[in-house]
């Protein structure tokens, strides 16, 4: 099993400035991010952290778009940022799913997707950043796993800031 990078972020504050660092290392076009994680483990709280750190993303009110599936941020790069938790009984909303598709597809726009494990297996062949998120007392731990070469590209980047003790595991989280 393959070596990743894992991390951990002892409060809300080192979410949002792991969101914010995550956006300072993406490359262009940036990967796919996938955010695996149970209710209230952050994924939102990171998207935050990100999309505020961006380009025009100062005025942006990230939140998380459970009811509308998608928020799209006017940023630099352009964010769309999915929340697939309603399709997991619900079924899929083909325009929900087509736009996404659509998004993947072009691969210049930063996609965000909270549970991407609702995401039709046609759509994960895409260039992405698994990130992985577990509570681990008040904090949490974040495991990263790179599917394609951008997402490697935003691993390295992260790891060469210094900002965060990474370690390497081949745990997964379940």
């Amino acid at each position: 099993m393959p070596q990743r990078p894992a991390l951990m972020l002892p409060d809300v504050r080192a979410t949002l400035d792991f969101g914010a660092a995550l956006g300072a290392c993406l490359p262009t076009p940036p990967p796919a991010l996938f955010l695996f994680g149970g209710l209230g483990a952050g994924k939102t709280t990171l998207v935050r952290g990100l999309v505020e750190s961006l380009p025009g993303g100062e005025d942006s009110e990230p939140a998380s778009p459970s009811f509308n599936i998608c928020n799209l941020y006017p940023t630099t790069p352009p964010c769309a940022h999915y929340d697939l938790y309603r399709l997991a009984d619900a079924g899929a909303d083909e325009s929900s799913l087509e736009e996404l598709a659509e998004h993947l597809a072009l691969g210049r726009d930063l996609v965000v997707i909270e549970w991407p494990e609702y995401l039709p297996a046609a759509l994960r062949g895409c260039d992405h950043l698994e990130i992985s998120i577990v509570q681990a007392g008040e904090g949490r731990e974040i495991l990263l796993t790179s599917r394609g070469e951008q997402a490697k590209i935003a691993v390295h980047a992260l790891a060469s800031l210094g900002h965060f003790q990474m370690s390497w595991t081949d745990r997964t989280h379940g």
